[in-house]
C-alpha cells in the first residue's frame, strides 16, 4: 500500500519525539546537541567521509548490541567503529572535541527510548 510507509514512518516519528519529550534531559538541551552535532556534521564533512560517518555510527550501534559476539569482540567492534568515526571527522576539530558527548547522548536517547 503507498501510505502504509508513511503511516509506519509517522507513527515512528512521533513515538522518537515523544520519547524525547518525555525525558528529563530534553530539558538539559541533549537532543539539540545531537541535532546541532549532525548538523555540522553534514555542512562540514565531504559527502563520502558523512557517508562514511554513518555507516561506522550504524556498525558501532548493531556491534553493540550483537549477543552473537563475545562481550570482548563487541568491545573490540565498537573500539573499531569509534576510529573509523575519528577517521573521518578529524579535519573537523569541534566534531572530535565534542564526539564522545554526542555518542554520549545518543546512547541515553536509545536507553529511554527503549524502556517506554
Amino acid at each position: 500500500m503507498p501510505g502504509s510507509n508513511l503511516d509506519d514512518g509517522a507513527r515512528r516519528a512521533a513515538d522518537i519525539s515523544a520519547a524525547f519529550l518525555s525525558q528529563p534531559g530534553y530539558s538539559d538541551d541533549s537532543m539539540f546537541f545531537i541535532i546541532r552535532y549532525f548538523a555540522k556534521a553534514e555542512e562540514d564533512l565531504s559527502q563520502a567521509d558523512l557517508r562514511g560517518f554513518r555507516e561506522a555510527l550504524a556498525a558501532m550501534s548493531k556491534a553493540a548490541k550483537d549477543k552473537a559476539l563475545s562481550p570482548e569482540e563487541r568491545a573490540q567492534r565498537v573500539r573499531d567503529s569509534k576510529a573509523e568515526l575519528l577517521e573521518r571527522i578529524a579535519y573537523v576539530p569541534e566534531l572530535v572535541r565534542d564526539l564522545d558527548q554526542m555518542l554520549a547522548c545518543l546512547r541515553m536517547a536509545k536507553e529511554r527510548f527503549e524502556s517506554k
